[in-house]
């Protein structure tokens, strides 16, 4: 629906004023003055409160000096005494707003004082003298790092209130009445349409959407009036770019080891088991250990050890492709899972980390990086964790080779 649906099914008395006179009235403003609302169109101001009776000590002509400010873009506020079609009078709020979109026209809603909250004995408001524009805009203002909007079955934004839009460049004067899909980005706006009319259907959902180089949670939900009638879509928007940042770096962190910034071998085995059920097959696993490292250690202290084990990965990496898995799975031990690789295939690898050891160059005359290695291959329906028990094997068998040269 559009602005006058939202208007007409809301909670306070509001009316719209085009000079002194009542243009509009909703439901509830005629019900506080007793009457049907239309009934309050063509009336004039002097028609619903009572001369001279003022709350406070406004004066009655400050009424059309404050309704020509709220055309200008001020938001003004009076205390004053209205007055039922009946005569019977009462103490209320009345405040004055610019209508957007209409520079002649103000928006008007009113509040009445109830017992507890009844300001007679001073001008002091606490919050139950508060109207519930001051609740709502209170309640948005503080909501941290988001945003409240209300939209039509046009998807034209009706209400946005936010500070987080305003310091994002877009103020509320840019964007109430706007049409949403010519204010995102097309791919955007492609994003959130479906979940943007399943609100209007009575539906919720949650996503996240990427803009603006920020990620933000939105929950759009249905805006029903007293009845339950559907009468416009509202979305909260909330800022979650940190959150997933911190999240992104959790998750690494879980996946990763830390000194080299391989896979870890929680990861690994996780591939492993999800390799096994795939359709990757040959899978081939290189087993990989680093030589000397504990001579290293011991001579150098372990920073020295560290190092190697960094010039280890460096190695590793840049000999398999990008899709294959590059793992520190203990102390001196690393492993690669290799997707669709054979034997030959695998066999070519071995050969090319071989060449990549050797033309490493250790930096400040440390240890050179030297592997033991060892390779096995699983065609589909065997066993990988078998796989790498033999990898493993071959690799042990390589060690020992090398111990017995000179």
């Amino acid at each position: 629906m559009r602005w006058e649906s939202v208007f007409q099914s809301g909670h306070d008395p509001s009316f719209v004023l085009e000079g002194d006179q009542l243009v509009a009235a909703n439901r509830a403003a005629g019900k506080l003055f007793g009457c049907p609302p239309e009934e309050l169109v063509g009336l004039s101001l002097s028609d619903l409160f009572a001369p001279g009776q003022l709350v406070g000590s406004s004066a009655p002509e400050a009424i059309g000096t404050w309704a020509a400010g709220a055309r200008a873009g001020e938001v003004r506020r009076l205390q004053l005494c209205g007055r039922r079609r009946d005569g019977c009078e009462f103490d209320a709020e009345f405040c004055l707003t610019p209508l957007q979109g209409n520079e002649r026209q103000v928006l008007a809603s009113v509040r009445e004082f109830g017992v507890a909250d009844h300001p007679a004995g001073g001008t002091g408001r606490g919050l139950s003298g508060r109207t519930a524009e001051d609740h709502h805009r209170t309640l948005v203002s503080n909501f941290p790092e988001g945003a409240l909007v209300l939209f039509d079955t046009d998807l034209r934004l009706i209400v946005a209130e936010s500070a987080v839009l305003a310091s994002a460049g877009f103020p509320k004067e840019s964007l109430e009445g706007r049409s949403l899909a010519a204010l995102l980005p097309a791919k955007t706006f492609r994003l959130v349409e479906p979940h943007l009319r399943g609100a209007l259907a009575g539906q919720d959902s949650v996503l996240e959407v990427p803009f603006g180089g920020r990620v933000y949670s939105v929950h759009v939900r249905p805006a029903r009036d007293p009845a339950g009638e559907i009468v416009a879509g509202m979305a909260v928007v909330q800022d979650i770019t940190a959150r997933k940042k911190e999240e992104d770096n959790l998750r690494y962190l879980s996946a990763h080891d830390p000194l080299t910034s391989l896979f870890n071998r929680l990861y690994f085995e996780e591939e492993m088991a999800r390799l096994a059920k795939g359709r990757h097959f040959p899978v081939s696993i290189v087993s990989a250990d680093v030589d000397g490292l504990k001579s290293v250690n011991d001579r150098l202290g372990h920073a020295a050890g560290d190092d190697l084990l960094r010039q280890a990965a460096e190695v590793l990496q840049v000999s398999f492709r990008p899709g294959d898995v590059v793992a520190r799975i203990g102390g001196d031990e690393f492993a690669v899972l290799l997707p669709g690789a054979s034997a030959a295939a695998g066999e070519t690898v071995l050969a090319r980390v071989r060449r990549n050891e050797n033309a490493y160059v250790a930096p400040d005359d440390r240890p050179a990086v030297h592997f033991s290695l060892g390779l096995a291959t699983a065609e589909e329906g065997e066993s990988l964790a078998e796989t790498l028990r033999l990898a493993d094997s071959r690799m042990y068998r390589d060690k020992l080779e090398h111990a017995k040269k000179p």
